[in-house]
């Protein structure tokens, strides 16, 4: 995903190139398509090269307030701005905040671009509040005017909370103006040698308490915020809100990046459009569960591509009902996070899986194993009936495992393997490819 960058040089070279017509130059910029410095060498040759490679160069944009409050780059897609022709043909969009009260403020921004089909939404501190921040973001995002033509969603919450601020910095205005009474006093704290100012952290009987906690961090923030967030709910009054989410129209992916997410499914229950689903971050891995039975584990048929990236080791109690829970899923993606407790044989057998991208077996006693290895390990899973769809695994990053070279080489291929199945034989064509 890109953003623009809108200062094009105004002043035109005197280079015979640039006074040819623009059938000619779109022609020369159609070589130039797979090559993106030359590409960018090229626009910045003058305003109008600008403008005519624009649409090969950028196709999104970025919305920033973590380190700056500045959006002043999206001023030229403004009526008057020379970009304004081309809102059109932005496609992509990105929103990421450091607290979630600066949704309020960029989430309008992206108003001016009506054909945004890819939107992903991004909150560094949103500890203590992602119940109600995930009914405030599509309470929010269902007032775009695109919001139903909208393929994919993804909603990342890193699960943090703000500890410090600097003292007269614009993206903190909200922090020196929000209440800060823990005690029933207002609290003042003075800045350290670098210039920040820690935030008051509660006392020890609000820590104990997830209420108590909500309400404290929520008085960091000023009142249009506090009414964007709402008040603490419980998980029960959470459960019945969660009918109120309305996903757009046109949905295929949605991706989800939080602690926990069992809860956050539910409004993909009675939803046939939405066939891949990403979730990352998760730190607990489990299933989501009728709220009036929870012995009873609920089924999202119509997600047939899955990719899975936890932020947890403990993935084997997950792996055991997991193809029950997507009883469809034809391409799985597993993500690992350092040394999982599942190895490849505990991968979970998906029915009609015919893609699978995962890590590289490894032997701890006998160290990694061969291309042969993994061909019986496949066999195996054959021979118990498990992945008789299969045509397909892809290890990221292994591609020396087929042809060892030079690491600068291989540092980013992978490696797949094709599965074909001919007169009741599994034939295995081993090939390497980008990561």
């Amino acid at each position: 995903m890109s953003s623009a960058t809108t200062n094009p040089q105004e002043t035109e070279p005197e280079l015979s190139l640039i006074a040819l017509p623009t059938e000619i130059l779109l022609s020369v910029i159609s070589f130039l398509h797979e090559d993106f410095s030359a590409l960018k060498g090229f626009a910045r040759c003058s305003r109008r090269c600008y403008l005519l490679t624009f649409r090969k160069r950028f196709s999104g944009v970025r919305l920033c307030w973590k380190n700056s409050a500045d959006c002043e780059y999206l001023k030229p897609f403004s009526d008057e701005g020379m970009l304004s022709s081309f809102r059109g043909y932005i496609r992509t969009a990105t929103i990421e905040v450091r607290d979630a009260g600066h949704l309020l403020a960029l989430v309008s921004l992206i108003k001016q671009f009506p054909n945004i089909s890819k939107l992903e939404v991004s909150v560094e501190n949103s500890c203590y509040f992602e119940r109600t921040l995930y009914l405030a973001t599509f309470r929010l995002l269902s007032t775009l005017p695109f919001y139903d033509n909208l393929k994919k969603l993804e909603l990342k919450w890193s699960g943090y909370h703000a500890s410090q601020y600097r003292k007269g910095d614009p993206k903190f205005a909200y922090l020196e103006a929000a209440e800060y009474v823990p005690n029933g006093e207002t609290v003042e704290y003075k800045d350290d040698s670098s210039g920040f100012i820690p935030l008051p952290e509660p006392p020890y009987k609000v820590r104990n308490s997830q209420k108590k906690q909500y309400k404290f961090r929520l008085a960091q923030y000023v009142q249009v915020q506090r009414d964007f967030l709402g008040p603490y709910i419980k998980e029960t009054k959470f459960l019945g809100r969660l009918a109120e989410i309305r996903l757009p129209k046109e949905l295929k992916a949605l991706g989800l990046g939080m602690q926990q997410a069992k809860l956050h499914l539910l409004p993909l229950i009675n939803c046939t459009t939405v066939d891949t689903l990403i979730l990352t971050r998760a730190e607990e891995l489990e299933y989501t569960t009728n709220p009036v039975n929870p012995t009873e584990i609920l089924q999202f048929p119509a997600i047939k591509k899955f990719v899975l990236a936890p932020s947890t080791d403990k993935l084997t109690p997950y792996f055991r009902k997991i193809a029950f829970q997507f009883p469809n899923v034809e391409s799985f993606k597993l993500i690992r996070w350092a040394n999982p407790d599942a190895g490849f044989n505990d991968l979970p057998n998906f029915p009609k899986l015919r893609h699978l991208e995962a890590f590289w077996p490894v032997n701890y006693e006998a160290g990694d194993y061969s291309t042969q290895d993994v061909e019986d390990c496949l066999r195996f899973r054959f021979r118990y009936g498990e992945w008789l769809e299969l045509r397909s695994v892809k290890f990221r990053g292994h591609a020396d495992k087929l042809h060892p070279r030079p690491p600068e080489e291989h540092r980013y291929g992978s490696l797949i393997c094709n599965v074909e199945r001919k007169d009741g034989e599994y034939l295995f064509n081993w090939a390497t490819c980008k990561w």
